[in-house]
């Protein structure tokens, strides 16, 4: 009998990634894991957009404490 990979990395994580326009707004709407969000909020240039959009993360992990800890993590909030 073989055995199977249960889990399947890429598959997973393409599953996880997503994105779609709208056009209304002129934004680009992304769907990603919670680590590489928060490694795509650390590499951002200094900016009011990059402080907004880590607040507003922040505000969202209240809700997670798996988005918390990817933050506390790439931010060294304690």
């Amino acid at each position: 009998m073989q055995s199977k990979n249960i889990l399947d990395v890429k598959s997973f994580m393409y599953d996880k990634i997503s994105c779609f326009a709208d056009c209304g707004s002129e934004c680009l709407i992304m769907r990603v894991p919670y680590d590489i969000a928060a490694t795509m909020m650390k590499n951002m240039p200094e900016s009011d957009a990059k402080n907004q959009l880590i607040e507003r993360a922040r505000v969202a992990s209240r809700r997670s404490k798996i988005l918390k800890s990817a933050l506390d993590e790439i931010f060294e909030k304690k």
